[in-house]
């Protein structure tokens, strides 16, 4: 269960800056963890592209945020040298966030971007980051199988 708050403590329902311009929203949802909401996400995607955006509902300091991954891919991916590279990569360009703040991952083909409050983190061409850069909250073991309902507009 700690590891669940380690991850969920990384992401309004949307804020007008983290309300995106493109793509259809496929589903949205809110993870709390006991009394606290931490973020919400909403997963968009059109023909070419998905993008998950996460509002931040409280200040989170990269080193939580880092564990996050950590957890969320290790149930998602068995390879280590793919998850090391993977979370490497994540960890190296995830920085600490601030109450409202929005983080955007977008995926097109193989490439993978980050985006912060509108500014540009990182992006980076390699198909493996962009297959499981999203598993935390829709592979096949996400933090929250609820969750990975309201993503994918299951529920």
């Amino acid at each position: 269960m700690k590891w669940i708050l380690l991850f969920t403590l990384s992401f309004n329902l949307f804020a007008s800056e983290c309300i995106t311009k493109s793509g259809q929203l496929s589903g949205k949802a809110k993870l709390s963890y006991f009394f606290w909401d931490l973020y919400e996400l909403g997963l968009y995607k059109d023909s070419k592209t998905t993008k998950m955006k996460i509002n931040y509902l409280r200040d989170i300091e990269a080193d939580l945020l880092n564990q996050g991954w950590e957890k969320g891919l290790k149930d998602n991916i068995k390879n280590q040298e793919e998850y090391q590279v993977v979370v490497s990569w994540l960890k190296k360009h995830t920085p600490s966030v601030k109450k409202g703040d929005c983080l955007e991952i977008t995926i097109e083909d193989s490439k993978v971007s980050l985006n912060l409050n509108g500014k540009d983190l990182a992006q980076n061409n390699h198909r493996k980051l962009a297959s499981y850069v999203l598993s935390p909250w829709i592979g096949d073991k996400p933090v929250d199988e609820d969750v990975k309902e309201e993503l994918l507009g299951k529920e």
